[in-house]
Formats: C-alpha cells, sequence, structure tokens
C-alpha cells in the first residue's frame, strides 16, 4: 500500500503518461485500507480523489477502476448494484458501498483463477517446513507466510484443498522420477505450475518432465513495474523496512499473527502500553515504527508498532514486536492479535532521554492518528 504522497506524486506521472488509471486505482485501495469500517461510498470515493488529486474525475472512469479492482478481488460490491453486464447501476451512483478484501498475492490468485478456470476444483501442493531449511541448513527459518496462515488465504481466495507435503532430508533426496511417481498416487487431473518450478533431487526436474506424465500449463513470470514478483523480493523488502513495496507486491498488508505476552511493562511507564507479540516464525520488518491496523476479537484498532531492541533504555538482545493501539486499555494478556502494517514512520533510534523518547512517540501517535484519520 502506497503513502498518500508517494500516490499523487504517481498520479501526476500517470497522467502526464496518459495513463491515471493505476495511480487512482491504488488510491482507492489506499482509501478503503484506511477507513475505520473497511467501506466507502462511491460519493466518498469521487470526493476524495477530487480532493487529494484537484480533479473531477467522470464517473465512467472511476467505474472503470472499480470495476478493475472488483475483478482482482480487491474490493466487493454487492451484487444487486451491477447491471448483467458487469458495470455498476449508473443511477444509483451515490449509493454504491465498496468494501476492501483481505487476498493473497496478485501471483497466487492470478494462479487460482487460471486453475478454475477449466471448471475443477482447485488443490494447492506447498512444503513445510520450507525447503531452505534442508536445502541452506537453515534452523529456525522464518516466512513471509507461515503454514497456517497460507492455509486461511489460500481458503479466502478459493483454493478448495491443500496438499501439504512434509519436507525432509528424505524428501530432498527424493529422484524427479519418484516426485512424479507420488504425484500420479495424488492422481491430478492437470497441473499449474510456474516457469521456474524444479522439483528432484538438485532440482533436476522441471516443468518439461510434468509435461511428459501430465496435462500441465505453465505460467510466466509476474512482472510488478519491471520487476519480477517474487518472495525473494518481498522477503528483502521487509527486511530493508520498505513495507510500502512489500505490501504493494503481496497485493495485501503485510501480516504478523501471535499471542500477547508479558514483557517488561515499561510502556506503560512512560504513557505508551504496548502488546508484546510473540510473533513466532513470521519475518519481522526491518527495525523502526510502524503504523498498523490490528485485529482483535473480530474488530479492527489502530496503532503504531515498534520493532527492534529498545536502545533508549532496558536495551534487549532479541528483536521485539511492541503494538500500542490507539484509544485502547484492555488487559489483553493471552489474546490472539493480526498485526497489518501499513507503512513505515521511522527506523530505530537510540534517545537521548527518556523524555526526547516520550515526544518523539506523540509526535508518531499524532502522526498515526492523522494518518487513519482518527482526530476527530
Amino acid at each position: 500500500m502506497q503513502n498518500k504522497n508517494a500516490l499523487i506524486a504517481m498520479a501526476n506521472v500517470s497522467q502526464n503518461a496518459g495513463n491515471p488509471f493505476f495511480a487512482f486505482e491504488e488510491y482507492i485501495k489506499y482509501c478503503m485500507f484506511i477507513n475505520p469500517k473497511n467501506e466507502l461510498t462511491f460519493k466518498e470515493i469521487e470526493n476524495s480523489i477530487e480532493q487529494e488529486f484537484g480533479l473531477k474525475l467522470p464517473k465512467n472512469i472511476i467505474t472503470r477502476c472499480l470495476n478493475d479492482l472488483v475483478k482482482e478481488k480487491i474490493i466487493s460490491i454487492e451484487e444487486h448494484q451491477f447491471k448483467k453486464v458487469g458495470s455498476f447501476d449508473v443511477e444509483r451512483f451515490d449509493e454504491i458501498r465498496v468494501k476492501y478484501r483481505e487476498t493473497e498475492s496478485k501471483l497466487i490468485y492470478s494462479l487460482i483463477e487460471y486453475a478454475k478456470s477449466f471448471g475443477d476444483k482447485v488443490c494447492a501442493m506447498t512444503f513445510d517446513p520450507h525447503p531452505m531449511t534442508f536445502i541452506n541448513d537453515v534452523k529456525n527459518p522464518k516466512y513471509i507466510t507461515p503454514y497456517n496462515t497460507k492455509a486461511r488465504l489460500l481458503e479466502n481466495i478459493g483454493c478448495n484443498a491443500i496438499c501439504k507435503v512434509i519436507f525432509s532430508k528424505d524428501f530432498m533426496m527424493m529422484s524427479k522420477d519418484d516426485f512424479i511417481v507420488m504425484l500420479k498416487k495424488i492422481n491430478p487431473k492437470r497441473i499449474i505450475c510456474g516457469y521456474d518450478f524444479s522439483f528432484g533431487y538438485m532440482g533436476s526436474g522441471n516443468p518439461d518432465d510434468l509435461k511428459k506424465a501430465f496435462e500441465t500449463h505453465v505460467m510466466d513470470k509476474f512482472m510488478l513495474d519491471d520487476i519480477r514478483v517474487s518472495s525473494t523480493i518481498i522477503r528483502d523488502y521487509l527486511l530493508n523496512g520498505d513495507i510500502n513495496s512489500a505490501n504493494r507486491m503481496l497485493n495485501r498488508p503485510y501480516m504478523i499473527s501471535g499471542i500477547v505476552v508479558h514483557g517488561n511493562a515499561l510502556g506503560r511507564t512512560i504513557g505508551f502500553r504496548t502488546a508484546n507479540i510473540k510473533y513466532d516464525d513470521f519475518i519481522l520488518p526491518g527495525n523502526g515504527v510502524y503504523l498498523c491496523k490490528i485485529k482483535y476479537n473480530n474488530e479492527i484498532l489502530y496503532g503504531m508498532a515498534n520493532i527492534g531492541h529498545n536502545p533508549t533504555f532496558n536495551k534487549q538482545d532479541d528483536i521485539r514486536l511492541e503494538v500500542n493501539i490507539f484509544n485502547f486499555d484492555e488487559d489483553i494478556y493471552d489474546k490472539y492479535l493480526e498485526v497489518f502494517f501499513v507503512t513505515r514512520v521511522r527506523p530505530e533510534k537510540k534517545f537521548n532521554s527518556k523524555d526526547e523518547l516520550i515526544e518523539e512517540l506523540k509526535h508518531n501517535k499524532e502522526y498515526g492518528l492523522s494518518f487513519f484519520k482518527l482526530n476527530n
């Protein structure tokens, strides 16, 4: 998700290039996400675009943007508000309510949509733990999307079943021929894979080998702004704190979930009570302060998250994820939270005094309240 200033600049460039739609679609997603109820009327979207960009867009242009976002399953609109041809009921523009939908990456969504186009049920094969655990001898690997989260997201975007393959050293040594024998036992009607999919010992198998045994469809690489969408690039964005680029490539706000555990309770002594999240197998974005949305008991809350070692005082060896929830004072120890990272405020910093830290946190919070339009 891009921040507002970046979107406005991008829109100006897009308009000069004669293609404003992409920028406006991104802005509509931004409006959806920061809205407390995750929904807006058509009129509210129209007015927001006019206010931020200084443009009175024709309704047909906004309609085109919304139609594209509906097709991508980014937003949803009640079915009765469509005509049969798939366009909006132009006589009821101002009443149309647009809702933001959480989706997985465009790449995965495209794969599932392509698979479903054949009219069959879709089963996704996934490996757990990640193959790199054994290939690169990585201990305690961290994931963009740990298995349980991945399963939920796959279900949300239309996957009918998941085939979870336990990856082990023995499995890593399996030949490409034995891998194909294993697939035959599953008896797939057809296989859809990426152009760079490899399998078998030392990655000796490729899509051409699958084609010899199954009806196989190979998806081309997925590009976004001339950059290939891949977990490696998303991981790099996250580790470098570039949450806007990571979110855009994921096509959703990066999310970490976990249980609230006891910390040292220093936050409440300086007026900023925090929830210390046990983040387990998730990759943590680069150290710093982020604005975030928090899902708790099916309610959306807002706040700011700090990731780091607490360098100003009580420095920790381990990296912590601590979330200060705005206008919230419940006891949530041992409760489950989902934290959605929206944008980065600043990198981690060591302050000269406690008072200096408090002043900075006040500024960060004020910025967050303004960003989420919670000041009123």
